[in-house]
């Protein structure tokens, strides 16, 4: 009885003092594109050199902006992210967060 209980003691203290490990990973995109998150937080940030708005997902997001979707601790993002670019010179930043 007293091992087990020093057992998830242990196991508490583990996960506790525990590293999770992470990679930053960027893209651009400068053309109409759908993409997987598969990342447990993703941010877009309108680069544009225009005054209209990038969609993703058919939310408008205007040059120097950004949406920012954060998970929780070992959660995973599995959308599907559809960028819609108007005419003109457009660009956008994806940056997420993946765990490892």
């Amino acid at each position: 009885m007293i091992q087990q209980l020093l057992q998830k003691i242990y196991t508490a203290i583990a996960k506790y003092n525990s590293i999770t490990r992470y990679q930053i990973q960027f893209e651009s995109i400068e053309a109409q594109k759908v993409i997987d998150s598969d990342c447990n937080a993703i941010c877009f940030v309108s680069n544009a050199s225009n005054t209209l708005p990038v969609l993703v997902n058919g939310i408008p997001l205007y040059p120097g902006t950004a949406i920012n979707i954060s998970g929780n601790n070992n959660e995973k993002d599995i959308t599907k992210y559809r960028i819609d670019m108007p005419a003109g010179n457009q660009e956008i930043i994806i940056i997420r967060k993946i765990n490892q």
